[in-house]
C-alpha cells in the first residue's frame, strides 16, 4: 500500500518495533535508593556522605525542568505558544489551530493529514486523566496502519460536545482541502461517547461508525463490579462462563442476538439477572446494538483498543 505522493508505509512505522512497557511500573524511589548506596564509599554511613537525599534531588529536577519551559500565564486565554513548540523537529509546522473562543488547541502535521488521507480506517479517543491543566480532554485521532494504530493527531480541548468534535473535523477537513487530499475513512473505530458518534457521521457521512471492543467490555465488566459479581467471576466458573458468553454475542449475526442473550439470562437470579436487565437497556437498542457488534467485521481490527 502506497500514498498518493512519494510516501510510503515505512516512513511511519517501524516493523521491528516491540513493545518495552514493563508489568509492574518502577516507583523511582526504587531507583534511587540502590544508585545511592552504589556512590557510598566503603565505611561511611549513609547519611552522612553528601549524598543528596530523595526530596531535594526531586525538587532540583523540577526546579532545573522549569527553566527550559515557560511558565503558564494565570488564565487560559491569555496562553501564548512559543514557536519552538508550534513546528517538529524536523521543521514541520505542527499546531493546525488554536480556537480562542472554544479553547481547542489541534497539532497535526500535513504528513499525518497525509497518512489520514491514504489509510481506510481511523482510530478515535479521548483521555480524561492524563491532560495538562486547562483542558479537559487529549482526544487522538489515530491511522490504522499495517496492523498498528498510529497517532496523527493531537487536540486539548475543554469540552466534549458535538461542537468540539464538529470544529476539530472542520479544521482537519480544510488542511486537507489545502494539501489537495480527501479524507474520507471507509470505517472509524472509537468509543461509545454519545456526542462523538453523530459529530462523525455529520462530517463523514459515508464512514461506517464502529464501536471500539474494548471499551465495550470493558464497560461490561464495570457493571459487573457495580453488582457486586467480580467475586463470583472469580470463583464461580458457571456464573464467569455466562458473562464471557454474553460478551461473545458481539460476534453473532445481529438478528440473532436477542435469542442468544435470551438463553443465557434463562434462569438467572439476582445479580445475574440484573446484569442482564442493564445489557438489554443499555447495550440492545436497535441504535446501539450494530455499534458494538463486530459479526462479519475485520475482527483484527475491531478488537483493537482505541
Amino acid at each position: 500500500m502506497g500514498f498518493q505522493s512519494s510516501y510510503s508505509i515505512q516512513e511511519f512505522i517501524d516493523p521491528h518495533w516491540t513493545p518495552k512497557s514493563l508489568s509492574t511500573p518502577i516507583r523511582p524511589l526504587s531507583l534511587y535508593r540502590p544508585l545511592r548506596e552504589s556512590h557510598r564509599p566503603q565505611g561511611v554511613d549513609i547519611d552522612h556522605f553528601g549524598y543528596p537525599c530523595f526530596r531535594r534531588l526531586r525538587a532540583a529536577m523540577y526546579g532545573h525542568r522549569a527553566k527550559r519551559f515557560p511558565r503558564l500565564p494565570e488564565h487560559r486565554h491569555d496562553l501564548v505558544i512559543p514557536d519552538q513548540f508550534k513546528t517538529t523537529k524536523s521543521g514541520e509546522d505542527f499546531l493546525l489551530c488554536q480556537s480562542n473562543c472554544r479553547h481547542i488547541l489541534v497539532f497535526a502535521t500535513g504528513t499525518n493529514i497525509r497518512l489520514l488521507a491514504a489509510c481506510r480506517t481511523w482510530g478515535m479517543d479521548g483521555t480524561f486523566k492524563i491532560v495538562p491543566q486547562w483542558y479537559q480532554q487529549l482526544f487522538t485521532i489515530h491511522a490504522f496502519v499495517a496492523g498498528k494504530l498510529v497517532p496523527a493527531v493531537y487536540c486539548l480541548c475543554t469540552g466534549k460536545d458535538i461542537g468540539t468534535y464538529g470544529y476539530i473535523f472542520q479544521a482537519l477537513i480544510d488542511k486537507a482541502a489545502v494539501l489537495e487530499v480527501d479524507l474520507n475513512p471507509d470505517t472509524i473505530i472509537c468509543d461509545f461517547e454519545t456526542a462523538l458518534i453523530p459529530a462523525i457521521r455529520g462530517y463523514f457521512p459515508n464512514t461506517r461508525v464502529q464501536g471500539c471492543c474494548f471499551h465495550f467490555c470493558q464497560a461490561v465488566h464495570r457493571k459487573v463490579g457495580e453488582l457486586g459479581l467480580k467475586t463470583r467471576y472469580r470463583t464461580e466458573e458457571p456464573t464467569k462462563r455466562k458473562i464471557r458468553m454474553l460478551l461473545a454475542t458481539a460476534f453473532l449475526p445481529v438478528p440473532h442476538v436477542n435469542t442468544g442473550v435470551s438463553l443465557l439470562e434463562a434462569g438467572t437470579t439476582g445479580n445475574l439477572s440484573a446484569l442482564f436487565q442493564y445489557f438489554r437497556q443499555e447495550w440492545m437498542t436497535d441504535e446501539r446494538l450494530p455499534l458494538w457488534n463486530v459479526y462479519n467485521v475485520n475482527v483484527e481490527k475491531s478488537l483493537v483498543r482505541t
